[in-house]
């Protein structure tokens, strides 16, 4: 497991070059919605069962931040798991591993 300031890191990498998406804490930056469109393959992909509810998301003025943790936190696992034995040096991204599915 990591830090919660790894996983935050992680997310806003993951996140970037999607607009209108800044990662800057672990809560009030998935109020709308916009990082989890972002992980949306990974239940289509990864089989990670969707947690949370972007109309959920939006309706609440601020997320509840164990969920956010505890879902996010299965998304960085799979793609730890997956980038080993690789040639990566990092975990892979959403996009690289929606990619090589």
């Amino acid at each position: 497991m990591c830090s919660l300031k790894a996983l935050q890191d992680w997310c806003g990498d993951v996140c970037e070059g999607y607009s209108d998406v800044l990662i800057t804490d672990m809560s009030s930056s998935f109020t709308d919605g916009l990082a989890f469109c972002a992980f949306d393959v990974a239940e289509r992909e990864l089989g990670i069962p969707a947690l949370l509810d972007p109309d959920e998301l939006v309706s609440v003025e601020e997320p509840d931040l164990l969920s956010i943790i505890t879902y996010v936190s299965q998304i960085y696992s799979v793609f730890r798991r997956n980038s080993h034995g690789t040639d990566h040096e990092r975990p892979l991204t959403v996009k690289e591993l929606a990619c090589s599915s």
